[in-house]
């Protein structure tokens, strides 16, 4: 975010939960284009406890948050909560809530929501962003012309490239860049790059 030069505030809940605020509203498309190792971005309509989850999910006014055919999804971590039983339940208070025109679609939705149940809370958002990971899938090292087995995995590569907050536009400098993941993942991002290596036949013969 920073390197997008993102005004936020992190609130992190652990276990991989990130909850960011941000007057930016494309926060969620910058994030899903830079990130590696997250899954999804959503953003959050409401968070509730799990006591008073279907009170709060009546009181939305989903007509609003909801213009198309949509599904529900949730995911649960360190809870016991049967996720089927709250997807239904969750799915029918919508379809109650909305214009009869707006109905569900579970294999490919206009509107996904996405339910995050940790221990006794609940995140409930509408899906921005997903990060691809048939990208990082396809650009293995082993795919390209040459590789070695120490090779920088795609989504190493590109967390390294959001550590060091490099921006779009700069020029990233990959003095041992072996077989390029680090400058490949700078190049996606906009960057112009420079990688150069030892040829270590060479170092081999001398």
């Amino acid at each position: 975010m920073e390197s997008e030069d993102i005004t936020y505030s992190l609130f992190d809940f652990g276990y991989g939960i990130i909850k960011i605020e941000s007057s930016n509203s494309d926060i969620a498309k910058l994030i899903s284009k830079r990130m590696a190792y997250a899954h999804e971005i959503s953003e959050l309509i409401k968070e509730s406890s799990l006591k008073f989850f279907e009170y709060n999910m009546v009181s939305l006014d989903w007509n609003a948050i909801i213009d198309g055919n949509f599904a529900v999804r949730v995911k649960k971590i360190n809870s016991s909560i049967d996720t089927m039983v709250m997807e239904k339940k969750l799915g029918a208070i919508i379809s109650k809530k909305t214009n009869s025109n707006i109905k569900v679609n579970l294999t490919n939705p206009e509107v996904f929501v996405r339910v995050l149940i940790f221990e006794s809370k609940v995140f409930v958002g509408i899906r921005k962003g997903v990060i691809n990971k048939k990208y990082f899938f396809d650009l293995k090292a082993h795919k390209r012309p040459f590789f070695y087995p120490g090779s920088m995995s795609p989504k190493l590569a590109r967390a390294m490239v959001n550590l060091a907050k490099v921006k779009k536009d700069d020029v990233v400098l990959d003095p041992f860049c072996g077989t390029g993941g680090l400058i490949i993942e700078a190049g996606v991002l906009g960057n112009f790059v420079i990688g150069t290596d030892i040829d270590y036949r060479m170092v081999k013969g001398t």
